[in-house]
């Protein structure tokens, strides 16, 4: 699986440009992009492209009769849950305030549309990021796609983020989160170790707060990949691309190994 070094590298590259690439200030707004458009003459990036749907969200276009065109030899992995050929974004709390059924899978108890509101981060996690995070989704989501076509190894590819403790993130294929078995949290007292791009501890006390508690069994709805092994371990060697397993996906007996690196801004 060594050639998949180079699908992280490819999007290391490319999570920088978009990011971070450019001066500390002004990320969220774009306002130091250092590409000249020729239309307009001003600074843009060259690139714009609207939003991934938020993952309840997604329309569940990939079926039996063409999960194959979309998923290859992958098809198999589809199961029952509600796929898309685009990505889908996911921060805490997120969820489908038309669904009042506690028995629906998608059901997520007191949700309301403030539970989507990019500008602030719902009201699980609430974060600073979360917005700027997600206007970005759709130009780096729009290299998942071909990336993942290309390397029939890769099961589902997505960048994480810390988003400042809570998570966020987009993945592909985009699925919609539903109510399977919760998962276990880490906690993240390992953002307490000392950073060496900076010198400093990887977050502060308020973004660690935004985590769960080692050992709280945590819905899906709820997911933070700041919580998980794997990303521990690509945010504690960030100057390598990590490999994380083999492990067994969803207890189905399939080993799975997570492939990764930690990337960070210059703060």
């Amino acid at each position: 699986m060594q050639n998949l070094e180079g699908v992280i590298q490819i999007m290391t590259e490319i999570t920088q440009d978009r990011i971070v690439g450019y001066p500390d200030s002004g990320w969220e707004d774009d306002r130091n992009v250092p590409f000249l458009d020729m239309d307009t003459n001003t600074n843009k990036y060259p690139l714009k492209v609207p939003p991934v749907p938020l993952d309840w969200n997604v329309t569940g276009n990939i079926r039996p009769e063409n999960a194959f065109e979309h998923m290859q030899e992958r098809s198999e992995w589809r199961g029952e849950l509600p796929i898309a050929s685009t990505p889908s974004y996911f921060m805490q709390g997120i969820c489908d305030p038309s669904v009042t059924d506690p028995d629906n899978p998608s059901y997520y108890e007191n949700c309301t549309e403030a539970n989507n509101n990019v500008t602030t981060g719902g009201v699980v996690a609430p974060s600073p990021t979360s917005q700027g995070l997600y206007e970005k989704s759709g130009d780096l989501g729009v290299l998942l796609k071909p990336l993942y076509e290309s390397h029939e190894e890769i099961l589902r590819i997505g960048l994480h983020f810390s988003n400042s403790g809570a998570g966020a993130g987009l993945t592909y294929p985009g699925y919609v989160r539903d109510k399977t078995p919760p998962y276990e949290s880490i906690g993240c007292d390992w953002m307490r170790e000392i950073n060496p791009y900076t010198g400093e501890a990887y977050a502060n006390e308020t973004e660690i707060e935004r985590c769960h508690p080692a050992g709280t069994l945590v819905p899906h709805r709820e997911y933070n990949p700041m919580e998980r092994a794997w990303c521990r371990d690509f945010a504690l060697r960030p100057k390598e691309v990590v490999f994380y397993g083999p492990f067994q996906a969803n207890g189905n007996g399939i080993a799975l190994v997570s492939i990764g690196r930690g990337l960070f801004d210059r703060q």
